[in-house]
């Protein structure tokens, strides 16, 4: 509906989908519909993820994060951070071992315990722009501040680590 770009989109089946993005526009998909969704910002919104139909997690710019119950209550979550928030926002979500953790682009993974998002002790000065569940552990893609290539960060339940890889050219 009009010029919206939609950033993410998660869900809990192919009958349950959130998507969220430009101006604070949160999507959900139900019985079949999309429906546009009262926000609680008009915040640019990068990341999503449902837990359940009733358990919603949004996040955008400058570090606004919301847990939504699916309805009409939206509550807003914490961060410890010791910067501005200007800059920082949550570019992707992934639940690993039953917690959920956030990408952050200037600052590293947080995770998620009871309303506020906790940050993950760095390895090195990591950058980490995406997230996701394996069965190897929970990897985060990015860069390393002042270096460049790829960088994994990696969380095998116990231990976090953080290393360069190269692809060799063809």
């Amino acid at each position: 509906d009009g010029d919206c770009n939609i950033h993410r989109i998660h869900g809990v089946g192919p009958d349950f989908m959130v998507a969220v993005g430009d101006s604070g526009l949160v999507a959900r998909y139900r019985d079949g519909k999309w429906e546009k969704i009262r926000p609680p910002s008009n915040a640019l919104l990068k990341a999503v993820w449902c837990r359940s139909e009733t358990e919603i997690y949004v996040s955008g710019w400058r570090g606004y994060t919301w847990r939504w119950d699916g309805d009409s209550r939206w509550q807003k979550l914490k961060i410890d951070f010791e910067f501005e928030l200007r800059d920082f926002n949550f570019s992707e979500f992934a639940e690993y071992q039953g917690i959920l953790y956030a990408a952050c682009s200037v600052n590293g993974i947080y995770r998620l315990d009871g309303d506020r998002w906790i940050p993950i002790p760095k390895t090195q000065d990591e950058d980490v722009c995406s997230l996701t569940a394996t069965s190897s552990g929970l990897i985060g893609l990015g860069a390393l501040w002042g270096e460049s290539g790829s960088w994994l960060t990696r969380f095998d339940g116990k231990t976090w680590t953080t290393q360069q890889v190269q692809i060799p050219q063809v």
